[in-house]
């Protein structure tokens, strides 16, 4: 349920829902079911009712309780509880969250793999599941929550950060005369120093322009894990791909036959790829997904 790829995946039509309900009604069930206290449990039929009471109703794990009788509310548990497994997020991220403890420079948090996640302020490697999970179990820990949120509006600084993006450890970008210093009357955690008194204010839009300067430079469009050149290679290729063909998604250049042998290895997707089966740090929506967004950003 805390999983922002189910979201995703309803949205985009990726599942079959139960018979007679659609994606805004199962929607709402899983925002009711994040959104509730611990002690309460949403009702399965998306009416939006709210329980206590354990004795009175049919429990399930999900956060959910069902109607005795309900025909429907048996229905959408059975449909959490298939996709359960797809959709967990019982990973062991101990190995992601020590990469985080070495961070120095919060706004290096912003890359995930070889590209960039706009939603995320953590740099990690790994699949979209595994990144949920790592940020989830990371800012339950007080030493590795993110700073206080920027301010909404960005000011232009026109500030030249090449300098900041190649700073060394210790060393920081001197945003009052463009130098690397490693003192500075104010050092702050997004690697830049300054001479001058600057109020939280200042202090705010300065991390603002930051980010918004490094989301700029790589903007949100790639598969985690896969490098910048090797996604604009797989997304034009796969933008021309006609009707009917497939492309490897392993291996961009070679094309895929569908057949009864090739679909013991391979899964096949809509959008004109084939992924290997054994390849499990990628799921077939996953990158549909990407690819879709890909194609908005393109279209704007």
């Amino acid at each position: 349920m805390f999983n922002p790829r189910l979201k995703d995946d309803i949205e985009n039509g990726f599942l079959i829902l139960p018979n007679g309900c659609n994606s805004t009604e199962i929607l709402k069930i899983i925002n009711l079911v994040i959104n509730a206290k611990e002690d309460e449990y949403i009702c399965a039929d998306g009416s939006g009712n709210i329980t206590t009471e354990k004795n009175e109703h049919n429990i399930f794990p999900l956060g959910l309780y069902g109607i005795k009788g309900s025909l429907k509310c048996a229905k959408i548990i059975a449909f959490f509880k298939s996709i359960q497994k797809e959709y967990t997020l019982s990973y062991d991220v101990v190995s992601y969250i020590k990469k985080i403890q070495k961070r120095e420079k919060i706004y290096q948090w912003i890359q995930v793999g070889s590209g960039f996640y706009r939603d995320f302020e953590w740099r990690l490697v790994g699949n979209r599941d595994i990144i949920t999970k790592t940020i989830q179990v990371a800012k339950s820990q007080h030493e590795l929550k993110p700073l206080p949120r920027r301010s909404s509006k960005t000011v232009d600084l026109k500030l030249d950060l090449t300098k900041l993006w190649t700073c060394e450890k210790g060393e920081y970008y001197n945003i009052d005369n463009g130098e690397i210093v490693e003192e500075a009357l104010y050092l702050d955690d997004y690697g830049w120093a300054t001479n001058k008194e600057r109020d939280e204010k200042e202090i705010l839009q300065i991390r603002k322009y930051i980010h918004s300067q490094f989301v700029a430079k790589w903007s949100y469009k790639w598969i985690p894990g896969k490098s910048t050149k090797w996604c604009e290679r797989f997304f034009e290729r796969l933008a021309s791909v006609k009707k009917g063909n497939y492309i490897d998604f392993n291996e961009p250049h070679d094309p895929v036959k569908y057949s009864a042998s090739n679909a013991l290895l391979f899964e096949f997707s809509k959008c004109g790829f084939a992924k290997q089966k054994n390849l499990d740090s990628w799921s077939i929506r996953e990158i549909e997904y990407h690819f879709e967004k890909y194609m908005n950003n393109k279209e704007v």
